[in-house]
């Protein structure tokens, strides 16, 4: 989106310091009880250090470094760039496995505890500008320092040494970004985003979002939700005393509206919304912090199943109509929900949510070579009076899901995403929840795609009226190009591929906006960065060290 309307976002606030309050006295008082946790995604598409070509382990190579550079279209665009798509792609990924480029060769145990590294295009008449940058992190910046590795991960990897206590892992800001009111952020399940510059990515620092945030303990859901063009909408969620804030945002960034609700769960990934509430669908996952906190296992070691089924809950927007419904049961068998993809309302006390959902075994475990993701698109049906019910709409696996972004709180019918393909490749699908129908792409053996991002025509009004957008890579070189696709005709393949020039580690979320920028135009640092990189000063999340206050 270009700027305007109002988003709405989910704040997951997870309270590490809350934990070290809980653990210590129960360690003293030699007890220790579970606690319920939602929808962590653990599982390890390759474990590091171990290269025997599997398709698994190609994503997962390190970036070389940040990179800015015009491209020419005579010699790197192959076909014809649609003339309705101007605008800027952002995509957000792990990007470095070898935390601060160690020399002990000490590498991340799961991927997904990466450093983020963020990439863009920006196509116009003017110019096609491409860009990709790491993130500085405090994290990302102390261990470049040091040359070494010094923070646990929030999904497997362990602290070389002692990780007793050790219960704030690294915020490597690799999930996903948000552009909104001239604005782009970087997120990660676990803590701040941070500020970027949306024309030449340099970080400006982590933010609490005009102090909408509380200094402690608080984190970003990474995937908010842009409902109508016109609201941002998040979700905070304090894992000590199981409290959840929604919190909306007006499009100049100020907040219009907050909700506090109590949440059963400690962690809570991602969230749906319609015109009326907000919904949460929960893993019924407990987490076993003695032995966390002790550091006797990583994170993706210390889940286990607390019941067989998952949860609902619909919380209305302030304002609406309707009742609160709470922890409903499903009949959906106890998975790990990857995501919601979308919500909406059925007549007056009825709703449906897609969504897609991982079977629980991989919860904790380690995906094998050669295997393929048993992930499903399903679909709920809830309403005030009868019982929750859900429903495969396909056969087919789907990861990485978007829809239309102007359709958010709407019904859907076509839902995009990656799919598993022959031999552990990987590809492009396109499902039709009302056929119960899909449409695949594969590259072939000799690339893999990421995850998709929808571009919406400025031309038209169907839902399929678009493009999608994925990086294909090339297996045996690791180069890039960004794959263009009509949305309505997806398994015809590209319509053209733009030669990124770059080597790209696997792409997580990402987003389109209409607004372009320009090279000539780009900063190479900030204050921020400057500061950090000479470790002039300990930053805080409000700048207050250098009365600068980003977003505040």
């Amino acid at each position: 989106m270009g700027g305007g309307g109002v988003m709405v976002w989910m704040n997951v606030m997870t309270d590490y310091e809350g934990v070290i309050g809980f653990v210590l006295p129960c360690i003293l008082q030699s007890r220790l009880l579970p606690v319920r946790v939602c929808g962590w995604r653990n599982r390890s598409a390759v474990v590091m250090g171990t290269r025997s070509g599997s398709p698994w382990e190609v994503p997962w190579v390190s970036a070389e470094g940040d990179r800015s550079v015009v491209l020419d279209a005579s010699q790197h665009v192959r076909g014809q760039i649609p003339r309705d798509l101007h605008g800027t792609w952002y995509q957000n990924g792990p990007g470095l496995f070898e935390p601060g480029r160690n020399s002990a060769g000490d590498q991340v145990a799961h991927p997904l505890d990466g450093d983020g590294f963020v990439a863009a295009l920006t196509i116009s008449s003017e110019e096609i500008w491409f860009r990709s940058r790491f993130v500085r992190t405090k994290g990302f910046v102390r261990e470049k320092r040091s040359s070494r590795q010094q923070y646990r991960g929030a999904y497997g990897t362990q602290k070389p040494g002692s990780n007793v206590l050790e219960v704030n892992p690294k915020n490597t800001s690799n999930e996903s970004v948000v552009y909104w009111s001239g604005k782009l952020l970087s997120t990660w399940t676990a803590g701040f985003p941070y500020l970027l510059d949306p024309g030449s990515l340099v970080t400006q620092g982590d933010t609490r979002i005009y102090n909408s945030l509380p200094e402690k303990g608080s984190a970003f859901c990474p995937h908010p939700k842009i409902l109508g063009g016109s609201r941002l909408v998040g979700m905070n969620h304090r894992a000590g005393d199981g409290s959840a804030i929604f919190i909306e945002y007006n499009s100049d960034f100020v907040e219009v509206a907050r909700s506090d609700i109590l949440v059963q769960s400690a962690i809570l990934r991602d969230f749906g919304i319609s015109n009326s509430a907000y919904y949460l669908l929960e893993a019924p996952l407990e987490f076993d912090r003695l032995s966390y906190a002790l550091g006797l296992r990583p994170a993706n070691k210390c889940f286990s199943l607390a019941s067989s089924r998952c949860r609902i809950s619909r919380i209305p927007r302030p304002g609406q109509r309707g009742e609160t419904l709470k922890g409903f049961l499903t009949d959906l068998p106890a998975s790990d929900i990857l995501r919601i993809v979308n919500v909406w309302e059925r007549g007056t006390n009825s709703w449906i949510m897609d969504a897609v959902a991982c079977e629980n075994q991989l919860f904790w475990g380690t995906v094998p070579d050669n295997s393929t993701l048993p992930t499903r698109l399903i679909r709920i049906f809830l309403s005030e009076t009868s019982k929750v019910q859900s429903a495969n709409i396909c056969d087919v696996s789907i990861d990485m899901p978007v829809i239309n972004p102007n359709l958010v709180g709407q019904p859907t019918r076509f839902v995009y995403g990656t799919t598993a393909g022959p031999g552990g490749s990987r590809g492009l699908v396109r499902i039709d929840t009302e056929m119960g129908s899909s449409e695949v792409w594969l590259p072939g053996e000799t690339a893999y795609c990421n995850a998709p991002v929808f571009a919406p025509s400025t031309n038209g009004g169907e839902e399929d009226d678009g493009y999608i957008l994925s990086v294909l890579v090339c297996r045996s070189s690791g180069k890039c190009s960004l794959g263009i696709f009509s949305a309505r005709a997806l398994a015809q393949g590209p319509l053209c591929e733009i030669d990124l020039d770059a080597s790209l580690p696997a792409r997580r979320y990402g987003l389109w906006t209409s607004d372009t920028f320009f090279e000539r135009d780009a900063t190479s640092t900030s204050t921020y960065e400057i500061f950090l990189e000479k470790g002039w000063n300990q930053v805080d999340s409000s700048f207050s060290g250098f009365g600068l206050n980003a977003l505040s």
